[in-house]
């Protein structure tokens, strides 16, 4: 296991100061079932000491949430095999260095794809797969509220998915 961080994000991460510059972001809650039948999403370790986070990045000019959320997965966990289950809607906070308001749209996603080779040659992440019902990975906790208050939600549409296809 992975250390985790020694930084605690409070409450003054999610109070937007006034004048701040925003940025718009997508990202995905990426599933997939193992063959013990759990469902494991996937996050990235962030090697800058941030620890387990949703894969997620900057949406570019023009390009619409949905591909700059597939785009994001794949540059930072080299996950492309993506099918589009449902939309889980936006989480808002400042970014780790609080000069950035982020406006962070996610989409869920199911995959059969293990492992892949990330893309995004300017960061270093490293994927790792966990147990959708594990809440102690998570560095950010706007993250792990969006997967808990959404976990059964999660759980059925992604079984319901599998299900089809076995």
């Amino acid at each position: 296991m992975k250390k985790r961080s020694n930084i605690d994000i409070d409450q003054s991460w999610y109070e937007k100061p006034n004048g701040i510059q925003e940025r718009f972001s997508c990202g995905g809650v990426v599933c997939r079932v193992n063959e013990f039948g759990q469902i494991l999403v996937l996050l990235t370790f962030e090697k800058d000491g941030r620890c387990f986070v949703l894969p997620k990045g900057g949406r570019e000019i023009g390009e619409l949430d949905l591909d700059t959320a597939k785009r994001e997965v794949a540059e930072e966990a080299g996950i492309s095999d993506l099918t589009l289950i449902t939309d889980l809607g936006n989480l808002q906070r400042l970014s780790f260095a609080k000069r950035v308001w982020s406006n962070t749209h996610f989409f869920l996603f199911y995959t059969r794809q293990i492992i892949g080779t990330p893309s995004d040659q300017e960061h270093c992440h490293e994927a790792s797969w966990f147990n959708l019902e594990d809440d102690e990975p998570y560095f950010w906790p706007d993250q792990k509220d969006l997967i808990r208050s959404n976990r059964d939600r999660i759980a059925d549409l992604i079984l319901k998915h599998h299900n089809q296809l076995v």
